[in-house]
């Protein structure tokens, strides 16, 4: 076993352009479970097998000390490609040329969706490690707002060293600090919606766990059913086909009661 890293720390930057980020994040994904989602693809983008969701259960809510954690066992990222990639908004893999670990299609929202968090948290502590080495940092939607068209360089704070024994050789977590919803989130809608987006695309390729639950295929209802002009229709045609059919029965018989009476 490898000898644990010395802890260091960095300083990161991400560039601001007035309140852009903030609206990127929170007008976009204002929903919980397609906030999840959102972050969910980029686990798929970076070439995850498993994605473990945990989410916390409506008797124990509390919007400002519960919490939700994405974790991944994809590539993950060096403290270099932090910088050069994660911390560059609007990065887009398709025209970079960047492709996934499983050489993927890609579904993540064009260098934005790593935003998704912020719909739904104010702060995202990002998680991710590779090769034994961990970069931890937060990101608090506070400190990612400037004055209406100003530029401006946000210094993001971060630590290096050696990952949790229990998080495997590479993969990324996210966690998401000081919810927005003031009630619980529907863990079974969750699922759900999560099988709906994925269930096709990840099947076979990747798990998706919420509170240690697998999610399964999307339940499909099938019910027959006519509008009710439809009915009055079918029921005057009915109705018109049943008068043809006896006056029609009427002139037979009395086509053959004649023929009956001719010498």
């Amino acid at each position: 076993m490898s000898e644990p890293l010395k802890q260091r720390t960095r300083t990161f930057s991400l560039k601001v352009l007035g309140r852009t980020l903030e609206h990127l994040g929170v007008q976009t994904y204002k929903r919980r479970d397609t906030a999840i989602a959102e972050l969910v693809a980029n686990c798929w983008d970076a070439g995850a097998k498993n994605v473990w969701i945990a989410v916390p259960d409506e008797s124990s809510y509390d919007p400002g000390t519960s919490r939700i954690t994405i974790r991944d066992d994809g590539c993950g990222m060096a403290e270099d490609e932090v910088q050069d990639a994660y911390l560059v908004i609007g990065r887009d893999r398709r025209e970079s040329g960047s492709m996934t670990t499983e050489s993927r299609k890609i579904m993540g929202r064009k260098g934005i969706g790593k935003l998704a968090g912020f719909g739904i948290a104010s702060r995202m502590v990002v998680r991710t490690w590779r090769g034994g080495a961990l970069t931890e940092f937060t990101l608090n939607v506070e400190d990612l707002k400037k004055p209406d068209d100003e530029v401006g360089n946000v210094p993001i704070a971060a630590s290096l060293g050696s990952p949790p024994a229990d998080f495997g050789e590479n993969g990324t977590e996210l966690e998401l600090r000081t919810l927005k919803h003031l009630t619980p989130l529907d863990i079974d809608g969750l699922r759900e919606a999560l099988a709906r987006r994925f269930s096709r695309t990840a099947r076979g390729e990747m798990t998706i766990l919420v509170n240690d639950v697998r999610i399964q295929e999307p339940a499909l209802e099938m019910t027959d059913r006519f509008p009710e002009e439809a009915d009055s229709y079918l029921e005057d045609e009915i109705e018109r086909a049943g008068r043809w059919t006896k006056r029609a029965g009427s002139v037979l018989l009395r086509l053959c009661e004649e023929a009956d009476s001719l010498p």
